[in-house]
């Protein structure tokens, strides 16, 4: 079974750092798909950002969502390619159920991976992520059959609240 590994030794710390920018998207030869920073598609960075700045799916304390946000970023910085190599869908690595975004049961690898803040992915097969926790246990996400539910997160995204308005909260 082919084992993937990222393409560099960047660790997607700092993901999200102007990454959508116009100047730097470009076209793969031969596809109708743009394509941006660290050679993910432009439409992945842009529902990225769509999420930073959306209300949270899901209850979280504080700035937790944008942290949580952040992480699932980082994943596809370090693992997008590997994973789609190893024929990963968007739905499998990103999508959350469209009632219930929080059931652990019906998200995608990457949320899975992000809302361990202290494990990390060492390696991506064709049936697994393998993480290691910070014990550094092994942890196989195997993958699932997609729930009919499933919708990727950023289609889900909600505009955030502005404070201020005469009836508390609007919609901006």
């Amino acid at each position: 079974m082919p084992v993937a590994s990222p393409a560099s030794g960047w660790r997607g710390d700092d993901a999200g750092q102007g990454l959508t920018s116009d100047k730097r998207a470009s076209r793969k030869p031969g596809s109708g798909e743009r394509f941006g920073a660290a050679g993910l598609p432009y439409d992945l960075l842009r529902g990225f950002d769509r999420l930073a700045r959306s209300q949270p799916l899901w209850a979280v304390a504080g700035d937790e969502w944008w942290k949580l946000v952040q992480r699932v970023r980082a994943f596809a910085f370090d693992w997008h390619r590997a994973a789609v190599a190893c024929n990963w869908s968007l739905l499998a690595l990103y999508g959350l159920h469209r009632e219930a975004p929080a059931r652990r049961d019906a998200m995608g690898a990457a949320w899975s991976v992000a809302t361990w803040p202290q494990h990390c992915v060492a390696a991506v097969t064709a049936a697994a992520i393998l993480v290691q926790t910070r014990t550094e246990a092994p942890l196989h996400l195997y993958r699932q059959a997609l729930d009919p539910a499933a919708v990727l997160a950023w289609e889900m995204a909600r505009p955030p609240f502005r404070i201020g308005s005469r009836l508390g909260r609007t919609r901006i």
